[in-house]
């Protein structure tokens, strides 16, 4: 059943939203559509606290011009029940014409996971150090990232639940001039258990991004299609 707790959140979630959306709206923003489709693995460590996770996705925008791919691998252990600490390293190569952005990407967080009444919450602090490279030269910048997430189950056993998360980005670090914010993602969508250790998540994702320039912002529609295999 749905608990009261759960719509309050949404209809606060979306006041937020509006309020951003009446900020956003004051500078000029390009607006594009993109396709994500995501593939996660997650393996536990001989039933220990320790476990590896990997994830690789290509995206594209308008679901046939391919801008962007990422493969991320991940070492996580569970303090207790509450927190877990992870680090790992990620790779990433951007295309923009006929140029190419690398990225070598280490990265830190802190997880914790606790239920509130009907839902489940998730609270995910990531920092990452960014080496990037392309046509212009070497550039290096810390990024620090942190999710809400609020799940709802709607079936037993974590057959299906439905989720909803925001995560804002903010860039800090000596070459970082101006404006830090980054991006804030905005996704609402469910995962779904289809047989033993696979699952599928379909979701809807909307990004406000800062521009090169420090003060236009680019706002995305971005359909994601996730993959997933836990053991």
């Amino acid at each position: 059943m749905f608990c009261k707790f759960f719509f309050r959140s949404i209809v606060f979630g979306a006041l937020l939203c509006l309020g951003s959306l009446t900020v956003f709206a004051q500078k000029k923003v390009e607006r594009d559509v993109e396709f994500w489709p995501q593939y996660y693995i997650a393996i536990s460590v001989d039933s220990t606290k320790w476990s590896v996770a990997a994830d690789y996705s290509d995206r594209y925008s308008d679901f046939d011009k391919r801008v962007q791919w990422i493969g991320r691998v991940g070492l996580n252990y569970e303090l207790n029940k509450l927190f877990t600490i992870s680090a790992g390293y990620a790779y990433s190569e951007y295309f923009s014409g006929s140029s190419v952005r690398r990225e070598n990407r280490p990265w830190q967080q802190i997880q914790a996971i606790h239920p509130f009444q009907c839902l489940k919450l998730n609270h995910r602090l990531r920092l990452e150090e960014r080496f990037q490279k392309d046509q212009k030269g070497d550039k290096f910048n810390y990024r620090l990232r942190y999710q809400f997430m609020a799940q709802l189950p709607l079936m037993p056993k974590q057959k299906m639940y439905f989720f909803i998360s925001d995560e804002p980005m903010i860039n800090f670090g000596g070459q970082v001039k101006g404006n830090i914010f980054d991006q804030n993602r905005l996704q609402a969508g469910v995962q779904i258990k289809v047989i033993d250790h696979f699952y599928i998540t379909p979701a809807l994702q909307n990004t406000y991004q800062i521009q090169s320039n420090k003060v236009d912002y680019k706002s995305l529609t971005i359909w994601r299609t996730g993959i997933t295999y836990k053991w």
